[in-house]
């Protein structure tokens, strides 16, 4: 029970995070900072959840600042992140 409640409570946290900062984060990735490669991976974790952001989109837009294969490990990562979560 206390699984249970704990994702959900993770789950609340990531869609006020994706409602409330996706304007931020995608500004972030669009600079290309070293900390982009994280916001990326955590702006396709919030969208396995809620897609706040359409998956095809945010991936094009991580390939055009990463480059295609940068972008593709990005792309993969961050969305096969979000799924062990969410099967979890």
């Amino acid at each position: 029970m206390f699984k249970k409640i704990f994702l959900v409570f993770i789950l609340i946290a990531i869609l006020i995070v994706g409602i409330t900062q996706k304007d931020t984060l995608v500004e972030m990735i669009k600079h290309g900072d070293r900390p982009a490669i994280i916001i990326s991976m955590m702006l396709l974790f919030i969208c396995v959840f809620f897609p706040v952001v359409p998956f095809a989109v945010s991936s094009g837009m991580i390939g055009a600042v990463f480059g295609t294969i940068q972008g593709a490990v990005i792309s993969l990562s961050g969305s096969m992140l979000g799924t062990i979560l969410l099967f979890l």
